[in-house]
C-alpha cells in the first residue's frame, strides 16, 4: 500500500511537472503564436522582462559567470549602443532612443528565459508547439486555397491568413515558423516520402502566400534541411548533391508557373516580377520600383556614413535623397527593402560593424556547444534567427518594435537552450546561491 501511494505520489509530481513545463513552453513562444493578433505579443514579453527584473536580484549567482549569458547581453548592448549613436544626428531623436531603450529592456527578458528553461527544461515542448503552429498554418492555408475560406468558415481574402490583423504577415512569418516543422527533432525519423509530402504542402502555402522574400527564405531553409539531413551524403557524392539542389528552386519555380496558370494574383505578381527587357526602367518595375528606393537610400549613406540618419528615421530622413519624380515621394516608407542597407542607412557603419560583431559572436557559441547532438534542441531557434538577419531579406523594417521583438526572443530562446544544454550536468554540483558562478537553480 506504502509502495503504491508512494508510486501515485510519483505519477501525480511528475503530471504537475509535465503541465508546469507545457505552460511554461507557451508562455515563452507566444511571441510568435500572437503575432496574427495585432499587438497581443507585447503582454507575454512585458510579463517576461517583468520576472527577469526579479531573478537578476534574487538570483545573480545563475548569471555570474555564465559565458552564454554574457554574449546574450553583449549582443543588445551593441546593438542599442550603435542605435544610440544614431540619434546625434537624427531628424527626431527621440524615435532612436526608444528603439535603443527596447534593446536594453530586453536584457531581463532573456534573463528570465535562461532560468527558466534551465530550471524546467521546456525545450522540447517549445518546439513542440511551435511545430504545432507551422503545421496549422499550412494547413490552414492548404484550406483557403482549396476551399476559399479558413478553417473557421471564414471567407478568403486576396492575400492567405485571414485571421492575422494584417494578411501580409502570414506569408512574412510563415518560413520562419517552418523552420521548427523542418527542424523538429523527432523528423529524423520520417521516411523521405512524408517529408517530401511535408515540403510540398508547404512550398504550395508560401508560394500561395505571395510574398518574394518568404519564397527566397524558404529556398534558403530547403537548401538548410537538405545539408543538415544528408551532409555526409553530400560530401561523398558532390555531383548528385548539385543536381539535388538544382532541383529545388526547379520544384519551386514549377509550382509557381503552375499557381500563376490557376491564380490571378499569383500571375499578376509573376509577369510584373519578369522585366519586360534588360533596362534599368524595366528592372526597377519587376522589382517593385526598389532599385528607385535602393538609390535614394545609398545617396543617404553617402551623405551620413559614420552613425546614419537614425534609426525609425527613415522616412522622414529619405525625403531630401529620393528623385523628383519617385513614386515613393508620396508614400510612406518604413524602411530600406533591405537588410545591410536598413542598417547602414538607419546606423551607418557604426551599426553594421555592431550587427557583424554580434553575428560573430552567435556564430562562435554555435560552434562551441555543437557536440554530441546538443545543438538539435536550439538550432531551430538559431536558424530561423539566421535567416531573418539573412542580408537579402527585404520585407520589414530591422528596427522595428514587431522585428525587434520576434528577433530578440528568438536570440535569448537560442542562447538559453544553449546554456542550459551546458549547464545541465553541474545541477547536482552547484547551488544557486551565487557561491559558484552559472549555477543552476533547484
Amino acid at each position: 500500500m506504502v509502495k503504491a501511494n508512494q508510486l501515485l505520489g510519483e505519477m501525480l509530481a511528475t503530471a504537475r511537472r509535465e503541465w508546469l513545463q507545457l505552460l511554461l513552453a507557451a508562455w515563452a513562444t507566444a511571441f510568435f503564436w500572437l503575432l496574427p493578433f495585432s499587438r497581443l505579443f507585447w503582454v507575454p514579453a512585458i510579463l517576461l522582462c517583468l520576472t527577469g527584473l526579479v531573478l537578476l536580484f534574487r538570483v545573480p549567482g545563475f548569471f555570474r559567470g555564465n559565458r552564454v549569458w554574457r554574449c546574450y547581453y553583449v549582443v543588445l548592448l551593441l546593438l542599442a549602443g550603435a542605435v544610440a549613436c544614431s540619434a546625434i544626428d537624427a531628424l527626431d531623436p527621440g524615435e532612436s532612443l526608444e528603439t535603443a531603450a527596447l534593446y536594453l529592456a530586453y536584457i531581463p527578458l532573456g534573463a528570465a528565459l535562461f532560468y527558466l528553461v534551465a530550471k524546467y527544461r521546456f525545450e522540447r515542448w517549445m518546439l513542440c508547439i511551435l511545430a504545432a503552429l507551422a503545421a496549422f498554418w499550412c494547413v490552414d492555408g492548404l484550406v483557403q486555397i482549396l476551399w476559399h475560406q479558413d478553417l473557421l468558415g471564414h471567407p478568403a481574402t486576396k492575400r492567405l491568413g485571414i485571421y492575422f490583423s494584417s494578411p501580409s504577415k502570414f506569408g512574412f512569418y510563415l518560413p520562419y515558423a517552418l523552420v521548427f516543422l523542418f527542424f523538429y527533432p523527432e523528423h529524423k525519423r520520417l521516411p523521405l516520402y512524408l517529408l517530401s509530402l511535408l515540403w510540398l504542402v508547404a512550398l504550395f502555402v508560401v508560394v500561395e502566400a505571395n510574398t518574394r522574400a518568404s519564397t527566397l527564405v524558404f529556398l534558403l531553409l530547403s537548401w538548410t534541411y537538405l545539408l543538415y539531413r544528408w551532409g555526409p551524403i553530400i560530401r561523398r557524392n558532390p555531383l548528385k548533391s548539385l543536381g539535388i539542389g538544382l532541383a529545388l528552386p526547379a520544384a519551386m519555380l514549377s509550382v509557381l508557373l503552375i499557381f500563376a496558370v490557376i491564380d490571378e494574383d499569383v500571375r499578376q505578381r509573376v509577369e510584373h516580377s519578369v522585366p519586360n527587357d534588360l533596362s534599368w526602367e524595366a528592372l526597377d518595375v519587376a522589382l517593385s520600383y526598389r532599385l528607385d528606393l535602393w538609390g535614394a537610400t545609398t545617396r543617404a549613406i553617402a551623405a551620413n556614413p559614420l552613425n546614419g540618419v537614425g534609426a525609425g528615421n527613415f522616412n522622414k530622413a529619405i525625403r531630401p535623397y529620393l528623385k523628383s519624380d519617385s513614386r515613393f515621394r508620396k508614400r510612406y516608407i518604413s524602411h530600406a527593402h533591405q537588410v545591410v542597407l536598413d542598417l547602414l542607412v538607419g546606423t551607418g557603419v557604426i551599426g553594421l560593424a555592431a550587427w557583424l560583431v554580434a553575428v560573430w559572436l552567435l556564430v562562435r557559441q554555435a560552434r562551441q556547444g555543437w557536440s554530441g547532438g546538443a545543438g538539435t534542441l536550439w538550432l531551430p531557434f538559431l536558424l530561423a534567427l539566421g535567416l531573418l538577419w539573412f542580408p537579402l531579406n527585404t520585407h520589414r523594417s530591422f528596427f522595428s518594435s514587431e522585428l525587434t521583438n520576434f528577433s530578440v526572443h528568438l536570440l535569448a530562446l537560442f542562447l538559453a537552450v544553449r546554456s542550459a544544454a551546458d549547464l545541465g550536468g553541474l545541477r547536482d554540483k552547484v547551488s544557486c546561491d551565487g557561491v559558484t558562478g552559472g549555477a543552476l537553480p533547484r
